[in-house]
């Protein structure tokens, strides 16, 4: 089964590395650093993320 990135939705493959967010959101590394500011449980900009999905 693959995985997608939450934020992208690229497809991560074996090798690449993966975080998995406090919201319960799986992200590539790189889209990780994104994501941060806008979380839902964590981010300082949540609301965003509530209207952005």
């Amino acid at each position: 089964m693959q995985q997608r990135c939450t934020l992208c939705r690229k497809v991560i493959g074996s090798g690449e590395e993966r975080v998995l967010c406090h919201c319960g959101r799986l992200l590539h590394d790189r889209c990780a650093d994104a994501h941060t500011d806008w979380c839902d449980v964590e981010g300082n900009e949540r609301w965003i993320g509530a209207v952005e999905l």
